[in-house]
């Protein structure tokens, strides 16, 4: 058996077979030493790796931490901005809210005037639309009347005047009042003459004189159409 460096290599199989007893005492010090290389090494390996895993675990506990660190102030932060966010909401939805009930109420009022202004124009107007009616039913009933006196104080007639006639007269009206104007027309028959009559002397209550020009009628058949007023 030959030793390279610190490792041992086994070159004859038959004598690795040997009993440990037929070994000499400088191979069992060799497989001794060798054996005690490979211990510190594979104890020094396992130190370093032992070593290597505890940096590592302590590392990535450290990563961790800092993760949850920053998970958690991520979500603290998230969740600040949230109640921020709800709490601006709410605070906008109150305000809208205020508005729209304050707009209501305002334009609720504003109706009520405008209901109570147009029930008194109705009043109003229906109050002048009665003195409007009575005034008119009062300037009906003075025209009516007016007019009935005027009716009443006119009288209308017509007499014959005769033949070779230039005057004549009315009488017997029995009036009921002096005639402040006379109106007279001479009616001429056909072929006849073209007359014209006019007022002799003031009327009277029982009638009026009458003058016929510029000639006599010259038959029986004309006809003095006289209008008296009031």
């Amino acid at each position: 058996m030959l030793i390279d460096g610190d490792r041992l290599k086994v070159v004859n199989a038959p004598i690795a077979r040997t009993k440990l007893g037929s070994a000499t005492g400088q191979d069992v010090t060799f497989l001794q030493i060798a054996l005690a290389a490979e211990v510190a090494a594979r104890t020094a390996a396992d130190a370093a790796l032992s070593a290597s895993i505890a940096a590592e675990t302590a590392a990535r506990a450290a990563a961790d931490a800092a993760l949850a660190a920053d998970i958690a102030t991520e979500a603290a932060a998230r969740i600040a901005a949230d109640n921020a966010l709800d709490s601006d909401i709410s605070d906008e939805t109150a305000a809208r809210i205020a508005a729209v009930s304050a707009e209501e109420a305002a334009r609720i009022a504003a109706d009520g005037v405008l209901t109570s202004d147009l029930a008194q124009e109705v009043l109003d107007r229906i109050a002048a639309d009665t003195v409007l009616t009575n005034d008119l039913a009062t300037e009906t009933s003075e025209r009516i009347a007016a007019d009935n006196a005027i009716i009443a104080g006119i009288v209308r007639g017509t007499v014959a005047i005769g033949n070779a006639a230039t005057s004549g007269s009315v009488t017997g009206l029995a009036l009921a009042y002096t005639p402040a104007s006379v109106s007279a027309t001479v009616i001429s028959p056909v072929g006849g003459l073209t007359l014209f009559a006019s007022l002799e002397g003031d009327p009277t209550t029982d009638g009026f004189d009458f003058l016929v020009g510029p000639v006599a009628t010259d038959s029986a058949d004309y006809k003095l159409a006289y209008i008296l007023k009031q």
